[in-house]
């Protein structure tokens, strides 16, 4: 295990490292905040998740209320303390306006500040029209950087500006990002030699825990036997697993990782099985077994179902039993309704397939939000989660804050514009995109970008909610915002989901089995 030949070496750089996120003298705002980043983006964050707290809430204290110069430094600052959950304004950012209320032209030359402005406007909350005109200002100024030979920019900083146009740090996962993170710190000038070593030491060590878990699922699955009973559905078990490591990458949250692995690779077959296998007859019953939560009704089903459905139900209780276990409260209601109504939004789906029902894009999403899953996913996420959690925060999570909602949006919208030409060709269900062409009368690009405008004003939403969230535990939100994050991976360039091969199988050999040379 890389643990037991690594472990006692990261323990030791952990302590070493501490001091680069203490306040000195030598140190001021614009070197702690560069370690903060460089800490997170190399995947190593939750180890000084104390001490970043505590150094942002130094430059709170101390520096909150300086005029700020220097664009790079202010934009990044913003971006960390939004994404800690600080209460920061956006005003900040009225200094590099000039007397018409304009960015002011002279910051187009400042690459590096214009990159750190163009991320942060990605944490923007509904209403802040400052940062939706800082994201235009900036990449319209960033394409022309790095697309023209007017302004001389090193090719690493390029590379970064290319990523981000691409897609912004705050809509990437995170622990899906960190490989690459750190073969680009590798290649800075003025890395810290330490840090780089910690980032490859940890990297390797959760690879081997991923790498066992994995096993696991793999035995779990193959026994369970759906691939080879059920000869349509996908076994889309390593992505299945990529999504719980996305979701929840901290190596205590093992048991979340697997269950939530685990409904998302029983979700894969049920899709399988209510968009494309089963009569509308046989979807209906197996939504009206789902209802009734028992096993009696087992004998009603066709075979294939049986199957189905017996694996789902165990699954359920064997998280409902690990949440009795970790928290102390009976979750089985919670899980069996949300499961239910997932599966009453796929039943809808079904038949509009089947009555050559065109809905409108509002009545598309009214209910697409709720059919691919996210909602018993992230309960499941959050049941299964290392920490101290209770039957209210739960209660709070599915009736009273709308993060899960918005996650769910943001999934659905995504979703639909990767999975939607493969969709169609194979008589599927509408997907967003082309409701919007069919009820607008307009073509692709205009329903795309109308898409596009949806899904920043999804972003908005999400960002307040998890700014005002109040009590509710951080690793719950980073979880909804992870899972929104991580659909991009899958779903922005294609069905890298369904059709897994490429991109996808790259990034699963490199992040479970390929470990880093040190």
């Amino acid at each position: 295990m890389q643990e037991e030949q690594h472990g006692d070496r990261r323990e030791q750089l952990k302590s070493e490292l501490k001091s680069l996120l203490q306040p000195t003298e030598t140190q001021g705002p614009s070197g702690l905040l560069k370690n903060i980043d460089s800490i997170r983006r190399l995947g190593v964050g939750y180890h000084f998740e104390k001490e970043i707290k505590g150094a942002l809430q130094h430059l709170c204290d101390v520096h909150g209320n300086q005029t700020q110069k220097d664009l790079h430094e202010t934009a990044l600052r913003f971006r960390l303390l939004r994404q800690y959950g600080f209460n920061v304004s956006s005003d900040i950012f009225n200094s590099f306006k000039d007397k018409e209320g304009n960015f002011k032209l002279s910051l187009a030359e400042d690459v590096k500040g214009l990159l750190s402005l163009y991320e942060a406007s990605y944490l923007g909350f509904d209403g802040e029209d400052i940062l939706d005109e800082a994201k235009s200002f900036s990449a319209l100024h960033l394409k022309a950087a790095v697309g023209g030979k007017d302004i001389n920019i090193d090719e690493g900083l390029k590379r970064e500006v290319e990523r981000a146009l691409d897609l912004p740090l705050h809509w990437r996962a995170e622990r899906l990002e960190v490989r690459s993170s750190i073969d680009a710190y590798e290649k800075e000038e003025e890395k810290n030699l330490p840090l780089l070593e910690l980032a490859k030491l940890d990297f390797n060590i959760l690879q081997s825990i991923y790498h066992k878990e994995l096993k696991e699922l793999a035995r779990w699955w193959r026994e369970l036997g759906l691939d080879e009973k059920l000869n349509f559905a996908r076994d889309r078990l390593a992505e299945s697993y990529l999504w719980g490591v996305a979701t929840c990458p901290e190596p205590q949250h093992s048991d979340s990782r697997k269950e939530v692995s685990k409904a998302v690779a029983l979700l894969s077959v049920l899709d399988d099985i209510y968009d494309l296998y089963a009569s509308i007859d046989e979807v209906e019953l197996l939504t009206k077994a789902f209802e009734q939560w028992d096993l009696k009704v087992l004998e009603e089903l066709p075979h294939f179902m049986k199957l189905c459905y017996l694996a789902v139900f165990n699954v359920i209780n064997e998280i409902a039993y690990l949440a009795l276990k970790k928290h102390g409260f009976d979750a089985t209601e919670i899980l069996k309704d949300e499961w239910i109504a997932m599966c009453k939004s796929k039943l809808v789906e079904a038949k509009w397939y089947h009555q050559g029902h065109k809905p409108t894009l509002e009545e598309h999403m009214n209910n697409a939000w709720a059919s691919l899953g996210v909602v018993p996913g992230l309960l499941i996420t959050y049941l299964a989660l290392d920490i101290q959690l209770t039957k209210e925060i739960i209660d709070t999570m599915r009736l009273k804050s709308r993060i899960i909602y918005w996650a769910s949006v943001i999934h659905r919208l995504i979703n639909d514009v990767g999975t939607g030409p493969a969709e169609l060709e194979r008589g599927d269900v509408q997907p967003a995109v082309h409701c919007h062409m069919n009820e607008k009368g307009v073509e692709v690009e205009a329903a795309l970008e109308h898409i596009n405008s949806l899904q920043n004003q999804a972003w908005k939403k999400l960002n307040k909610e998890c700014a005002t969230a109040g009590d509710v535990p951080r690793a719950l939100i980073d979880a909804s915002v992870n899972l929104a994050r991580v659909t991009y991976f899958f779903y922005k360039d294609g069905d890298g989901f369904g059709v897994s091969d490429g991109k996808t199988k790259e990034h699963i050999a490199s992040l479970l089995v390929h470990p880093i040379p040190i």
